[in-house]
């Protein structure tokens, strides 16, 4: 059986942060899940950084630089997990993270996404704030605070049913 969840990767020049965020993806303790990792052209010392993964099962990418939206359209178009999930590269997250998020989604077939409250830090990782997400469970809809991109566990065909990233946008 494949994998249910394809988490990536977008990386544009974050070298000093790719170890990390890459280590607390392999430290997941949900285990079903691909691993691709798009670097969008960068000039720093990210590869360098990507090629100590290599031959670790993770798909690693190296392009020209396209952007944002065209590089996540590509790993939505890539991946082969039901559900689609990106981490920036300056990110990281907790060894449950997917699990949660996961647990979540398969409570009901009509959710289309699902997204975690996260936590602002400074260079240094100390916590400066938690962003806490509103309860949708009440009378805000998605509309009046839309998922943030990044850490937004969501089904790969209602992406594509609703047309994906538009690829017009720079």
């Amino acid at each position: 059986m494949g994998s249910l969840v394809t988490i990536y990767i977008l990386n544009y020049n974050y070298g000093q942060y790719l170890e990390q965020c890459i280590d607390s993806v392999l430290a997941q303790s949900y285990e079903n899940f691909e691993f691709i990792i798009i670097d969008d052209g960068s000039t720093d010392d990210s590869i360098t950084v990507l090629d100590q993964y290599v031959g670790m099962g993770i798909n690693i990418i190296k392009q020209r630089n396209i952007g944002l939206v065209k590089s996540i359209y590509k790993a939505f178009s890539i991946s082969n997990g039901k559900y689609v999930v990106r981490v920036d590269a300056d990110d990281w997250v907790e060894k449950d993270f997917l699990k949660c998020l996961v647990c979540e989604i398969e409570k009901n077939e009509d959710i289309a996404m699902v997204f975690p409250d996260y936590y602002e830090v400074n260079e240094q990782g100390s916590i400066l704030h938690r962003v806490k997400r509103h309860n949708f469970s009440t009378d805000v809809t998605i509309l009046d605070q839309p998922a943030h991109g990044a850490c937004t566990l969501t089904r790969r065909d209602a992406y594509f049913d609703v047309g994906g990233h538009n690829q017009n946008i720079e």
